[in-house]
């Protein structure tokens, strides 16, 4: 040690000795305790593992057309980035699912509870988008107008056309990104519509009455859906985007103990590590390769938009759907699934439809079931429970309807639907 004169200068006491390590550094590397393991994940961690999962790999696989993914083993997951192959993802998410996923549209599958996912062609039967006139307000025409006019209402009130012969068509929803933005932006009232305008032209007779009761039963049914809807409370539990929040910050160094539920996290944390380490470093490069900002919110809801302090070591946050006008909540189609599958098994009900044209609207409430899942904003159960549930609603409002329906009492005769359920 270094020996000096000036002991007055400075207040520090030289201790003599310290040529030798520490006690514990001389012990044997073999010696010293080893990391605590951590627990072994609960029955629930792993099924809240396995949801997650399959909504990661959603939100890797959004953007990439439907066309793509069905020729193609490689995904295009974000500009700047390697492409994926998504084969190989699709391997890995099967086996922490458990379950044989030999197509990209048996993972959506995985998502909605339906069949394997298949675009309905629905999509393509509507004339090209136009804005909605009086944003929306118009009334219906009286219950003896033409038809033509109630064709004209339901291209102005609810932007809902069937394409002519020959003349331009919507273009189909290329991705289940560009699904879900074209179901926010129109809401799911236009393609039933025009799936009722498809039988209609299709020589399909109504057993309710003439095609304008069917129509302006299905406006009424889908407006008290709504107006419940925007009554109804949120759903119950932590959101996905929420659980993948806490993921990211136990994944950068977070305590767990700092989190309400950190043991379930932790939990989750140690399943998805273990079983889909592949998909979680791809989640990782999508969002070190997006532009730092955005919006988050601070700890007491207050919105913060711009630059945030906080940097994530491994970024596991589900990236954000982004839209024209910005990124897309994620519960912005919270309700989307129970709407479509109660119109749509309204008017199976209200008007036939053959083995073909049943397929096509079950097609097309799946495709709003992915659409609504695309965002990360429901866990798969709550969209097959939405499915299942307002399919039964629609049912049910219909055969009422069918069954109380007279001149005198119109569209009131139509029950109220109760939606305490979503």
């Amino acid at each position: 040690m270094f020996k000096t004169e000036c002991h007055d200068l400075h207040p520090f006491q030289i201790i003599p000795g310290g040529q030798g390590l520490a006690p514990s550094l001389a012990r044997p590397m073999a010696a010293r305790t080893a990391p605590p393991q951590a627990p072994e994940p609960s029955p629930e961690a792993r099924a809240r593992a396995a949801d997650m999962v399959a909504l990661y790999a959603l939100s890797l696989l959004r953007e990439t057309p439907f066309d793509t993914l069905a020729r193609s083993d490689r995904a295009t997951i974000a500009p700047g980035l390697p492409s994926l192959d998504h084969a190989a993802l699709r391997a890995e998410v099967a086996h922490a699912v458990e379950s044989e996923l030999p197509t990209t549209g048996d993972l959506f599958a995985r998502i909605t509870g339906g069949p394997a996912h298949r675009l309905s062609s629905l999509w393509g039967a509507s004339a090209p988008d136009r804005e909605v006139a009086n944003g929306g307000t118009l009334p219906p025409p009286s219950d003896d107008a033409p038809i033509s006019q109630w064709l004209r209402w339901c291209r102005h009130r609810h932007g809902a056309a069937l394409a002519l012969p020959g003349r331009p068509r919507a273009a189909l929803p290329a991705s289940a990104a560009d699904l879900a933005r074209r179901v926010a932006q129109r809401g799911v009232l236009q393609p039933v519509i025009v799936a009722a305008l498809a039988r209609f032209s299709q020589g399909a007779t109504p057993r309710i009455g003439p095609p304008q009761l069917v129509l302006r039963l299905l406006s009424e049914l889908s407006e008290r859906i709504a107006a419940r809807a925007a009554r109804s409370s949120s759903p119950a539990g932590p959101r996905p985007g929420l659980l993948a929040g806490e993921l990211a910050l136990l994944a950068s160094g977070e305590s767990a103990s700092s989190m309400p539920d950190g043991a379930m996290a932790t939990g989750v944390l140690t399943e998805l590590t273990r079983r889909v380490p592949r998909l979680l470093a791809q989640l990782v490069a999508v969002n070190d390769a997006r532009p730092f900002g955005g919006t988050v919110v601070r700890r007491d809801g207050e919105r913060c938009t711009g630059w945030c302090p906080v940097v994530l070591a491994r970024n596991l946050c589900m990236p954000p759907l982004l839209t024209a006008s910005g990124p897309m909540h994620p519960g912005t189609l919270r309700t989307a699934p129970f709407q479509a599958a109660a119109l749509a098994a309204a008017l199976r009900t209200w008007l036939p439809h053959d083995e073909e044209a049943g397929a096509e609207l079950d097609r097309l409430v799946r495709d709003v079931a992915l659409a609504t899942a695309a965002p990360g904003g429901l866990w798969p159960h709550e969209i097959a429970q939405q499915v299942e549930t307002g399919a039964d609603v629609g049912r049910r409002a219909a055969l009422e309807a069918l069954i109380g329906l007279d001149a005198e009492a119109g569209p009131d005769a139509l029950p109220q639907v109760a939606l305490s359920s979503v």
